[in-house]
């Protein structure tokens, strides 16, 4: 394995082996427990992934549990591949009860939470993966305003994803002008950081990705290792940039709730899934951690790729693209009337 590929496994497990975990947030609290008995209770869960992908493992084991330890009184049904709710059905579906439980990556359908989305914005300065779980859930307590965008959901079993890297099909990226007129798929604040670049940025449904690659409508993707393999495009995108370790962001994956569902369960079964949280999050991190070393070694040494690693001088470069996307985020939520800058500035004193 090469050294930049050791330095980039080492920094997910990191997370691991720290036990990372973010307290539940749970909005809707106050709603009466007095309908939950102990009969018994099936709970549907959209996965927006299929079932070979390693985390569709770590949920089923998690599930198993889950009915284990309440005696099977608890069952999850799961759906995969978005079965019940498309990708930009998943928050507001969960919400309404379509489905009683769904993974949810923040901002991946943008507008649905502008507060927490602030994870998504490029070059940040998290520290590392751990400090950012931490970081993250010390800002959800601190700020109603960010828990309020949960509204009618409780987060459970939350972590932070591997690092979003430039992938493409024929040329070497070290630099911001080498995507100059480069198509390259990038969703939300990746598509505003290639554009910065002079890049053309196409922001389509990951779905669509192989065929847009395939076809030579894009040149490349902005994407964490683990995506490629998941969506079968690997062998498209031959070259590989990693700009740092925490690459052009790294952002918050969760399972939310729906707040019925949740207050359906006694409060026996609902310790049990308190209980189960950090097993989860723990899990969900090792598997991200062993997928990446197994996309990035079948990439570099069984499929002959290039995988670079910009110098600090060349990540400089692509961090001074990061600022003026930042105070946008600040502007715009700002002018709502939401404490966007206060957020930005205690998440930034908290990462020194």
């Amino acid at each position: 394995m090469s050294r930049i590929m050791k330095g980039l496994v080492l920094g997910v497990l990191i997370a691991v082996l720290s036990g990372l975990i973010i307290g539940c947030t749970d909005s809707s609290s106050t709603t009466s427990q007095t309908t939950a008995t102990s009969k018994p209770v099936e709970l549907s869960l959209n996965l927006t992934f299929p079932e070979v992908v390693p985390l569709a493992s770590v949920i089923k084991d998690w599930a198993a549990n889950v009915n284990e330890r309440t005696n099977g009184e608890v069952t999850i049904r799961i759906y995969y591949s978005c079965s019940l709710l498309k990708i930009n059905e998943v928050f507001r579906g969960v919400q309404e009860g379509t489905s009683d439980m769904a993974n949810y990556v923040v901002g991946m359908d943008p507008g649905m939470t502008p507060l927490n989305e602030f994870t998504r914005l490029p070059f940040l300065g998290w520290p590392d993966w751990k400090k950012a779980s931490v970081i993250y859930g010390n800002l959800l307590e601190e700020f109603p305003e960010m828990q309020a965008e949960w509204s009618g959901l409780k987060v459970y079993g939350t972590y932070f994803m591997p690092p979003y890297q430039i992938h493409t099909v024929d040329k070497i990226v070290r630099v911001p002008d080498d995507t100059k007129n480069l198509k390259l798929l990038a969703q939300s604040e990746l598509a505003q950081v290639m554009a910065a670049t002079g890049a053309s940025p196409i922001d389509q449904p990951i779905t669509e990705w192989y065929m847009s690659l395939e076809r030579g409508v894009a040149e490349g993707c902005v994407t964490h290792f683990q995506i490629p393999v998941v969506y079968s495009f690997l062998e498209l995108i031959p070259c590989h940039t990693i700009l740092g370790e925490n690459g052009i962001s790294i952002n918050p994956q969760t399972i939310i709730i729906n707040s019925d569902s949740w207050n359906r369960l006694t409060p026996k079964q609902q310790q049990v899934f308190i209980d189960l949280e950090a097993e989860l999050s723990e899990g969900l991190t090792a598997s991200d951690a062993g997928a990446i070393e197994i996309a990035m070694k079948r990439a570099e040494e069984e499929m002959g790729h290039t995988i670079i690693a910009v110098t600090d001088d060349e990540l400089n470069l692509w961090k001074e693209l990061g600022e003026p996307i930042i105070e946008k985020w600040v502007t715009s939520n700002g002018a709502k009337g939401k404490p966007a800058r206060e957020i930005l500035e205690e998440a930034r004193r908290l990462m020194q």
